[in-house]
């Protein structure tokens, strides 16, 4: 009877190891899944375009450019970033920009070049006195500024009228 007793309690305590050996593995994973510090949700502008009326033939391609500034004459200087261009005939897109917290404007601007081109060459295209671009009219109107907070991603659609 010792001897079937000593087998019975080396099963228990074998079971009992694994279960308390799965149960730290468990609660260290869970440890370990903690939230890091270093991520931060996105800083910006998103949302989606819409296109309505029919594209001039002068225009080969759309997009969206965020500006520090409101000056027409030096837009190149104020360019901070632009979207992916929308080719004639696209009827909605979507849109995101990545931002310091800061104040901005964005506005619609039709390309009079290949695309291509454009955004191969965009510091001396910029740089140039007279920029192949068009603004576009659109809602919200290119005036609207957008306040841009840390850790807040807003979002903004956009109507753009030719």
């Amino acid at each position: 009877m010792v001897k079937g007793s000593i087998s019975s309690w080396n099963q228990k305590y074998q079971n009992l190891m694994i279960v308390s050996i799965l149960i730290l593995n468990c609660l260290a994973g869970s440890y370990s899944c903690q939230e890091p510090d270093s991520l931060k949700p996105p800083t910006g502008i998103e949302g989606n375009i819409l296109y309505h009326g029919i594209w001039p033939d002068s225009i080969q391609a759309a997009a969206l450019v965020v500006l520090k500034g409101l000056d027409e004459a030096n837009l190149g200087d104020l360019i901070v970033d632009y979207s992916n261009p929308d080719y004639p005939g696209t009827q909605n897109s979507e849109y995101f920009f990545q931002l310091e917290p800061g104040v901005y404007f964005l506005a619609a601007v039709g390309l009079e070049m290949d695309p291509g081109l454009f955004f191969t060459q965009i510091d001396s295209v910029l740089a140039s006195d007279n920029l192949p671009l068009v603004i576009l009219d659109k809602t919200p109107p290119f005036q609207s500024v957008f306040r841009i907070r840390a850790g807040l991603l807003e979002n903004a659609d956009q109507v753009i009228n030719f």
